[in-house]
């Protein structure tokens, strides 16, 4: 998978990634991931497109993306969201 640094947001300390190529973008029109990292806690938000109906939640994305926080000694949470057009909040 390839992707790009979308965001960087110092104040919130979060960043935001979005998926250029690779299988993902046979499932998803558009996927992005915002990780948000405070004081002993991580906040992973997905927020992606399907490419078609058939095409499932990213959960496995998500899962991942907690155990690997988990994996650091963190509390994480996650969010996934569903998207029209783009607009990615943090």
């Amino acid at each position: 998978m390839k992707v790009k640094i979308e965001a960087i947001d110092d104040l919130n300390k979060s960043i935001t990634f979005g998926a250029l190529e690779g299988d993902i973008m046979q499932l998803y029109k558009s996927f992005k991931a915002t990780v948000m990292v405070g004081d002993g806690f991580v906040k992973w938000t997905i927020q992606y497109e399907k490419a078609t109906d058939a095409a499932p939640k990213p959960d496995l994305y998500g899962d991942f993306a907690v155990e690997v926080s988990k994996g650091f000694g963190c509390l994480s949470s996650l969010s996934v969201e569903t998207a029209g057009p783009l607009a990615f909040k943090t």
